[in-house]
């Protein structure tokens, strides 16, 4: 199983919102993560290897507070054997 995607744990109201990516342990692989705004806009990051040299998870933040949707390796580049858990909401 490759990355997966859930809303990162924050004390207090967070804004904007953050998410907290995790990698299975010996896979250490660069990650796209794109985020799809309410206003219809769209923006894809790449969280670069040395985001996970010493942790299993990254957070990411998003730059609005109007998030509608994350999704991890939108080009579906990874062989990943689980993609139910690559989007946000499920």
């Amino acid at each position: 199983d490759l990355p997966s995607i859930a809303p990162a744990e924050a004390t207090g109201r967070q804004s904007p919102p953050a998410f907290s990516i995790r990698q299975p342990d010996g896979v250490v692989l660069p990650i796209d993560v794109r985020f799809d705004y309410t206003d219809g806009t769209s923006e894809t990051i790449r969280v670069p290897v040395d985001g996970y040299a010493r942790q299993d998870q990254v957070v990411v933040v998003a730059r609005s507070a109007e998030v509608r949707a994350v999704l991890i390796d939108p080009e579906n580049r990874l062989p990943d054997i689980d993609r139910t858990n690559n989007q946000w909401p499920r």
